[in-house]
């Protein structure tokens, strides 16, 4: 009779205790946790479920800031600070228009000067771009 951990790779029972294993099993199958070369998280994540959302849009942010676009800086509780950061690195044409949008009243901006009217359209341009 099989239990559940007889379906789970590298556990196995033993006696009365369970024994996890280090090996590979004949036919196992590798596992890339990274995204494709090339591949940004928006893309992945509009691709996934073939919708550009919210969380597409930050997803994008949060990349452009690790790769040296723009620096995040927490300000409060819930409050963040944006600073556009010069690079050589290439943008493609949907993070190019984030970038844009997001700094087009200057190199820095809060969470609490997104809430202008000014900034009213960033999101729905940003998931446009994004889906296009």
């Amino acid at each position: 009779m099989y239990g559940l951990l007889d379906f789970v790779p590298g556990v196995a029972a033993v006696g009365d205790g369970v024994s996890a294993t280090r090996g590979v099993a004949a036919g196992a199958v590798a596992v890339q946790f990274t995204p494709p070369q090339g591949a940004r998280p928006g893309e992945l994540g509009t691709l996934v479920d073939a919708t550009a959302d919210n969380q597409d849009v930050t997803a994008t942010v949060i990349d452009l800031a690790v790769r040296g676009h723009l620096k995040i800086t927490q300000t409060g509780k819930d409050d963040w600070t944006f600073t556009r950061l010069d690079t050589r690195e290439q943008v493609v044409p949907y993070e190019q228009g984030i970038l844009e949008k997001l700094f087009s009243h200057g190199g820095e901006v809060s969470t609490r000067d997104l809430r202008e009217p000014a900034y009213a359209g960033l999101l729905s341009e940003a998931r446009s771009d994004l889906h296009s």
